[in-house]
């Protein structure tokens, strides 16, 4: 189909400006997902060494009902969101291939059929949102009062050793 200035060699898909165009945003996306994960991951697996260690017993200190609060509205937004934008993503790539998304050498029918569940398994996409905003508007009165100072520590202080691989 395509071939470069020499008419010898093939150009490949992501050769083309609007194939770039179309994909490397989805990978940019995957990128932000993952260190995303991460980071909610981290959170909750603190909360749960300090569970089990008995709250304040280990020095971790004593799980509070506002952050766990903060991980479950976390977890359902970013599932809502998440698993449909790479359901999304997974049809625009077999789109971008054209005829050969279909072929099942392509990968991208397995993927989809065992992905498409992800947005409505364990809670419907639709109603996880109304879980989030139930949490953020009983947020919206302690920010007024406090201002953003307090909101933004959670940031702030983000653990980073994802940017360094763990060597086993």
């Amino acid at each position: 189909q395509g071939f470069d200035g020499s008419g010898k060699k093939e150009l490949q898909v992501l050769d083309y400006r609007q194939q770039q165009h179309r994909l490397l945003p989805l990978l940019a996306t995957s990128y932000c997902f993952f260190f995303t994960g991460r980071f909610v991951l981290d959170r909750l697996k603190d909360i749960e060494t300090r569970l089990v260690q008995g709250g304040g017993d280990g020095g971790g200190g004593e799980v509070t009902k506002a952050e766990v609060s903060d991980v479950h509205a976390s977890s359902s937004a970013l599932k809502s969101f998440m698993t449909m934008t790479a359901a999304d993503g997974i049809e625009e790539c077999r789109k971008a291939c054209g005829g050969h998304g279909y072929l099942q050498c392509s990968g991208l029918p397995e993927l989809s059929g065992t992905y498409l569940m992800n947005p409505t398994v364990e809670g419907d996409n639709h109603m996880l949102p109304q879980q989030v905003l139930k949490v953020l508007l009983k947020i919206v009165p302690a920010v007024r009062r406090d201002g953003e100072a307090k909101t933004a520590e959670v940031y702030e202080s983000c653990d980073c050793r994802y940017l360094v691989p763990e060597i086993a």
